[in-house]
C-alpha cells in the first residue's frame, strides 16, 4: 500500500469520440441597433431549423426558431462562388452595387432601408458545387445608426444536432386539475383560470357531453378540440415538427400556434371573443391512443400565459371518438 507514482500516462478511454460541435449562429446587438433589439441571441439545430442556400455569388441562411430571421451575403459579382476573404463597404442586398457586394439582415417584421455592413468568410468546403460547411461573421449598421449588429454563423450539411423528444415522464411539479374536479372518465374538458388571466377570465369551466358538445380530431403532430355550450372555445396542440407525431410527455416552452417555433411545438386557448396575440406554455399529454395516424384518445393538461402575463390559464381535456 505505498504512496503515489504512476507511469504518467492517462489510462485508456473507452467508446467512440465526441462528434463535431453543434453548428449555430449567434447575434449580438448593442442598445440602439433596430433590427436585434439590443439583445443576445444564440440558435443550434437542437431549438431552430436553418434553411441554408446558395447563388452563383452568394450564400443565404434562414433561421426559424423563437424568432425568424433572414441573412443574405452576397459577394462581388467578379467571384463565380463563396471564398474565403474579408467583403467590405457593403449596401444592402439586393440594392448594393454588384462590383462591390451587399448584403441584410432581417427578422420579426424589422429591416433596414439603408445598410452599412461587412463580412468575413474564415472557411469554407464544398461537395458536388455545394457549400458542405461554411464558418463566418458579419456586421450591420443600419439607417445610418452608431451601434451594431454582429453576428457569428457555423453551418455545415451533416450536422447531426437534433431536439430533445418531449421529456417523459414529465416533471411532477407541474398543474393539474385537483382530485374530484374532474369526472372519473369519459369526455370532458376542465379549465381553471387565475385572477388576470384575459382568456378565462378568471373563471373555472367543467364541460361535459351533458351540457356541451366537445368536438376532437387529431392526427400524427395535430390536435385540435371544439367546445360549443354556454361558452364556445378552441383548442389547438402541435407536437415538434422533428417528430412524426404527438407522444406522451411534456412539451415545454411553447408559443402561440400556428405561430410558434416548429421545432418545440405550439398551443393556442381561445374563445368567447379572446384571443392571446403572444403567449408563453406548455402542454402534457399523460395518454393517447393512435388508429393509423388518426388519434383515437387522447388525455392532455395545459398551462397558457397571455402577453407574458403571470396569470395562468390551466386545463385538461379527456377526449375519445
Amino acid at each position: 500500500c505505498g504512496g503515489g507514482g504512476g507511469s504518467g500516462s492517462a489510462p485508456p478511454t473507452g467508446g467512440p469520440p465526441p462528434g463535431p460541435a453543434p453548428g449555430f449562429v449567434a447575434l449580438q446587438s448593442d442598445p440602439g441597433d433596430f433590427i436585434g433589439e439590443g439583445l443576445d441571441y444564440r440558435y443550434t439545430q437542437a431549438d431552430a431549423r436553418f434553411l441554408v442556400s446558395t447563388g452563383e455569388h452568394g450564400f443565404q441562411i434562414f433561421v426559424l426558431g423563437d424568432e425568424e430571421w433572414l441573412g443574405v451575403f452576397e459577394l462581388p459579382d467578379s467571384y463565380t462562388r463563396v471564398e474565403v476573404g474579408v467583403y467590405s463597404n457593403l449596401g444592402r442586398y439586393p440594392f448594393h452595387d454588384p462590383v462591390i457586394g451587399g448584403m441584410t439582415w432581417s427578422g420579426g417584421g424589422r429591416q433596414c432601408d439603408q445598410v452599412t455592413g461587412s463580412f468575413e468568410v474564415t472557411s469554407v468546403t464544398y461537395e458536388n458545387g455545394l457549400i458542405d460547411d461554411i464558418r463566418m461573421n458579419f456586421e450591420q449598421y443600419c439607417d445610418g445608426a452608431s451601434v451594431p449588429l454582429r453576428g457569428e454563423i457555423h453551418w455545415y450539411m451533416d450536422d447531426q444536432t437534433y431536439p430533445p423528444p418531449p421529456v417523459n415522464p414529465p416533471p411532477t411539479s407541474l398543474w393539474r386539475p385537483a382530485s374530484g374536479t374532474t369526472p372519473d372518465s369519459g369526455n370532458y374538458v376542465y379549465l381553471e383560470s387565475e385572477v388576470g388571466d384575459y382568456i378565462g377570465a378568471g373563471n373555472t369551466y367543467l364541460y361535459t357531453p351533458e351540457v356541451a358538445e366537445l368536438t376532437g380530431s387529431g392526427s400524427n403532430r395535430m390536435f385540435r378540440i371544439f367546445v360549443r355550450g354556454n361558452e364556445w372555445w378552441d383548442g389547438s396542440f402541435e407536437g415538434m415538427d422533428f417528430f412524426e407525431r404527438l407522444e406522451p410527455g411534456y412539451y415545454p416552452d411553447v408559443k402561440r400556434y400556428p405561430f410558434h417555433n416548429f421545432v418545440k411545438g405550439g398551443l393556442d386557448w381561445d374563445g368567447e371573443g379572446r384571443s392571446c396575440f403572444e403567449l408563453d406554455g406548455w402542454f402534457v399529454i399523460d395518454d393517447i391512443v393512435y388508429d393509423g395516424a388518426t388519434i383515437q384518445s387522447i388525455r392532455l393538461r395545459f398551462e397558457q400565459h397571455c402577453e407574458g402575463a403571470a396569470p395562468a390559464l390551466n386545463g385538461e381535456i379527456s377526449w375519445s371518438q
